[in-house]
């Protein structure tokens, strides 16, 4: 059975941090491959690019690495995007396949806040993601995740969600980039060539998205 990571977002715009998560997640948690999920619309906010632009954008960035691949389940659906909807479909179109939601860690650690929080784990292995400048977690910890390390959690004490299929914290060095400071930069017609994949950039320029 193929073990697939499951990277969901806007990516609004994709950036260099992004293909750094889903590299790294492959090589760390043993992943066949990492699927881009871009929601159509994530709760409680709007993109700020249409949905063919960040697909597009998307597809740039991964078209030359048999590692990563695109899922534009999200997007055929009207209306915010629910992780508990897409795993559901993914899991009914993909029985013979085990998925990985990669999540950053903080995301991790409060995902009792979540809609169906306990049902999503109880489906798929949960990977949050952490910069180096992120406090370590301490063996003491109520999640039982220790950063760097793969490990196997069986409780979040705080919020009562057992981690069924498990839970790990992996760190990322070039997690830090950010969409938002990319759009800001680009308002601003400061350069973001170093922060996001050569094609984007040129896609970036052309379509003059995020400026003024």
């Amino acid at each position: 059975m193929r073990r697939i990571g499951l990277l969901g977002g806007a990516f609004d715009p994709v950036h260099l941090g992004h293909l750094a998560i889903a590299t790294e997640s492959v090589y760390s948690a043993g992943l066949e491959q990492v699927w881009f999920l871009p929601a159509n619309q994530s709760p409680g906010k709007s993109p700020h690019a249409a949905a063919s632009h960040r697909l597009r954008m998307l597809q740039l960035a991964t078209q030359d690495d048999p590692l990563l691949a695109i899922c534009d389940l999200e997007l055929s659906r009207p209306g915010p995007s629910y992780t508990a909807d897409s795993v559901a479909a993914l899991r009914a179109l993909h029985p013979r396949t085990e998925f990985a939601l990669i999540l950053g860690s903080d995301v991790l650690l409060s995902l009792e806040s979540w809609s169906r929080a306990q049902w999503i784990a109880e489906q798929v292995e949960l990977i949050g993601v952490s910069r180096p400048a992120d406090q370590p977690l301490a063996e003491g910890h109520p999640s039982g995740l220790l950063r760097g390390e793969l490990r196997y959690n069986g409780l979040d004490e705080r919020g009562g969600i057992r981690f069924v299929r498990g839970a790990s914290i992996l760190q990322v060095p070039a997690f830090g980039i950010s969409s938002q400071d990319i759009r800001r930069r680009l308002a601003e017609n400061r350069p973001v060539r170093h922060l996001v994949p050569s094609r984007v950039h040129q896609y970036l320029v052309a379509s003059r998205l995020y400026r003024p």
